[in-house]
């Protein structure tokens, strides 16, 4: 049988396995208590004592065999929204009560803010027959005509060492030959002071011995007690759940996927060995998110303490984190989102995750961390850019690379292999190197520009109606990212409404609008050029008679309106509805195929001229008016500031003259 036909029937008994478990682990879940409520002290002994008396009885009652911080090395003020990350806590069950059951019945007490699902998360790769002597991917991304932007011939390589580019993942084999050269060494824990945490003692490589104090110097976690002479990186996961500070991977191939990432992150490029990378010259860090005691499939067990330790180290160092995450599986987890939004807004992560793998077939659907607001979703392209029906397709995917026979590093060795997990490192190398030539971009500006600069072509060559804008903007093309100028980051200031032949100054059916937009270019992004803004309306009845209009160029930290042509439009006079809706897609910086764009929205409040004698607003006086006037003679019902206009005769009370005043105009 080839090894095709294999990973097909293997991800068929995956698929099948995780829909008897309805999707998610059977045994346990997660809770977060509110802000206001003190941290839980965990004591184990017989019983569990959370010090919250409710809590004590609940568990020992549901037979919970183990209560653990989630995210041990949160900080008190890692939140997103209301959701504080130290707060979370998993629970580990032995009872036969459904997990959804408990979920439901943590969340009625009221130091509890939610609870949530935990859903298994397996890297997703391919592995093919041994050994291409190729990368073809690198002429594909335009790799080569990007790093001629270095003189290397004069010793200036590109890349910079103090790029950080995480592999969240099975461990890394860091001291592998083409690897140990791009590892990054935590200078915040370089204890001797000599420079590096990493030295060749006895023919081999081993953590500098004079950093092995037994100290967190760094302490970028604010809490001494952890990740003490995290050199490397970290180990998340250990043998079965306790931490270490080396996240070298467990025995077996299956271990070797977090060091097939990692080449492909920034394996050492130029050095008469081995593999090349796009990065090129930039620093790997390993962090190990899978427990080395699972037997057969190894799942990712810590993934999402991982991807907290890479950002909060990457903003330790000084800088930011590029944090690739080749692996995930189905099921919403809303402190996962959490996690993913602190990363992202507290320590300017970028997060890159694999887009899946399909399921023996391409795949349309949702699939996590990928489809997580603020992370780059990455699907994979075989050669010239086909796609081939193997691979998760969405919406929520932002951008494509090559993953199909892929070369790089596994444990002692290489090989190649395919999958989606081959394609995020891809990605990720390219925004590390687009970094060392843009040291000046933010984060969001670096994964905004590699995003908008990717090559739309793919929509040319795979052109089935279905998968239009479900393989993200296009495939990564690191050449076109690092010769574009900074997008600009163009926004709704305000607007002038001028009504026609209106006077009240409310829209209604018949009038004639003319608009005028306030737009805001972001300080810190580009000048915008060459703007254009084409409106349009999803609502009924309503005639576009200017939909396009230009503006002025303009520069960062400035503003513009469209002065000399505002859009106008009409409503015509069968228009029902209570609101006007308006969309407005902005173009600028048109360069061949690729441009800056951007959607804002308008909502305006339509207002109808009133009937006389139309007291239930339905455009119409009939028998309806008339029980409303009954009912308030009868005192049925309490009057209220607009049925003063049921007192039709104006005499200040509700009387029968009302009613024979509605009968004269029914009549009518």
């Amino acid at each position: 049988m080839n090894h095709f036909l294999k990973i097909i029937y293997f991800t068929i008994f995956v698929n099948l396995l995780l829909s008897n478990q309805k999707g998610f682990l059977k045994d346990q879940f997660l809770f977060c208590l509110n802000s206001n409520v003190n941290l839980i002290k965990i004591n184990k002994d017989d019983t569990f004592k959370t010090g919250i008396p409710e809590l004590d009885s609940w568990l020992k009652y549901n037979n919970v065999s183990s209560l653990e911080q989630w995210l041990p090395i949160a900080k008190e003020n890692d939140h997103s929204g209301s959701v504080y990350l130290n707060r979370i806590y998993k629970v580990l069950v032995n009872n036969r009560k459904d997990v959804k059951e408990l979920i439901n019945e943590i969340q009625e007490f009221s130091f509890i803010h939610s609870a949530e699902l935990v859903y298994p998360r397996i890297p997703f790769y391919t592995p093919n027959d041994p050994q291409y002597n190729s990368q073809w991917f690198l002429d594909q991304v335009n790799a080569n005509q990007g790093w001629d932007f270095w003189n290397i011939q004069q010793g200036e390589l590109p890349g910079n060492s103090n790029i950080i580019l995480a592999s969240v993942d099975t461990g890394v084999d860091w001291d592998h030959p083409d690897l140990v050269g791009n590892i990054w060494q935590n200078l915040g824990e370089d204890a001797d002071g000599d420079g590096h945490t990493i030295e060749y003692i006895n023919g081999q490589w081993v953590l500098d011995p004079g950093d092995l104090n037994q100290i967190d110097d760094d302490n970028h976690d604010n809490d001494p007690a952890t990740l003490i002479d995290d050199l490397i990186g970290w180990d998340c996961s250990g043998y079965n759940g306790n931490q270490d500070n080396d996240p070298r991977p467990g025995n077996g191939g299956g271990w070797s996927h977090g060091t097939h990432v990692a080449g492909l992150l920034n394996s050492s490029t130029d050095n008469n060995l081995g593999i090349s990378s796009v990065a090129f010259n930039s620093n790997v860090m390993s962090v190990k998110v899978s427990r080395e005691s699972q037997q057969g499939q190894i799942f990712i067990t810590e993934g999402y303490l991982g991807i907290l330790y890479a950002a909060q180290a990457g903003h330790g160092a000084g800088s930011f984190a590029i944090i690739n995450n080749s692996w995930g599986g189905i099921g919403y987890n809303a402190y996962e989102q959490d996690v993913i939004n602190v990363c992202h807004n507290q320590y300017k992560a970028i997060v890159l995750a694999a887009a899946g793998n399909g399921d023996g077939g391409e795949l349309y659907g949702t699939h996590y961390p990928s489809s997580y607001d603020n992370v780059i979703s990455v699907t994979a392209l075989g050669s010239n850019d086909n796609w081939n029906h193997w691979a998760n397709y969405h919406e929520t995917v932002d951008i494509s690379a090559p993953g199909e026979n892929i070369r790089s590093t596994v444990i002692n060795n290489y090989s190649t292999w395919s999958g989606t997990s081959m394609a995020t490192p891809i990605v990720a190398s390219c925004i590390g190197l687009l970094q060392a030539f843009r040291s000046e971009w933010s984060s969001e500006q670096l994964a905004t520009m590699i995003i908008e600069t990717a090559n739309p072509i793919i929509y040319s060559i795979n052109s089935e109606t279905y998968l239009e804008g479900t393989l993200g903007s296009g495939r990564v093309d690191v050449l076109q990212a690092l010769v574009t100028e900074l997008y600009p980051k163009l926004e709704l200031m305000g607007y002038d409404l001028e009504i026609i032949n209106n006077n009240d100054g409310t829209i209604s059916p018949g009038d004639e609008l003319h608009l005028f937009l306030v737009i805001y270019n972001e300080a810190g992004w580009g000048n915008a050029n060459n703007i254009s803004v084409n409106m349009n309306s999803i609502s009924n009845n309503v005639n576009i008679i200017n939909g396009i209009s230009n503006f002025p160029n303009i520069d960062s930290d400035e503003a513009a309106i469209n002065e000399s042509l505002p859009f106008i439009l009409n409503l015509d006079s069968h228009f029902e509805q209570d609101s006007l809706m308006l969309n407005f897609n902005i173009q600028s910086n048109e360069n061949d195929n690729l441009f800056y764009k951007n959607d804002i929205s308008l909502s305006f409040p339509v207002f109808y001229d009133s009937i006389f004698g139309d007291l239930n607003n339905d455009n119409n006086v009939n028998i309806l008016d008339v029980v409303i006037v009954i009912n308030l003679i009868l005192d049925n019902t309490d009057p209220t500031d607009s049925d003063i206009n049921a007192d039709l005769n104006d005499d200040n009370t509700f009387d029968i003259l009302d009613i024979v005043v509605l009968l004269n105009l029914i009549i009518e």
